[in-house]
């Protein structure tokens, strides 16, 4: 990928991926330097779960986070940010869609 970012298809794929969190597995070629500064962090976290062989949710995430003592873009509190793209009505379809736009 280039150094080009579209935050809004970053938090949408993210925001996919929380709500199927199995989806994860359909997208190998999604990795951390696809996504900005920002949601590079999230989808670090992300990866980080599914490493540990935990079931991804929401509140998994924040913990992870906040454990580990990030704000997110430097200030932004991690729960507001996570529970911000808990929002974000997306599908599987279009997650997986998404991806493929971002690689």
């Amino acid at each position: 990928m280039s150094n080009f970012y579209n935050i809004d298809f970053e938090k949408s794929l993210i925001a996919g991926i929380l709500k199927k969190p199995d989806i994860l597995g359909e997208l190998p070629y999604i990795r951390e330097l696809d996504f900005g500064p920002v949601n590079r962090i999230v989808f670090s976290a992300i990866k980080a779960i599914a490493a540990e062989g935990k079931v991804l949710d929401k509140f998994l995430l924040i913990e992870k986070l906040k454990l580990a003592n990030i704000k997110i873009g430097g200030q932004l509190d991690a729960q507001l940010y996570i529970e911000a793209l808990d929002l974000i009505s997306i599908n599987e379809q279009s997650t997986i869609q998404i991806a493929k736009e971002i690689k």
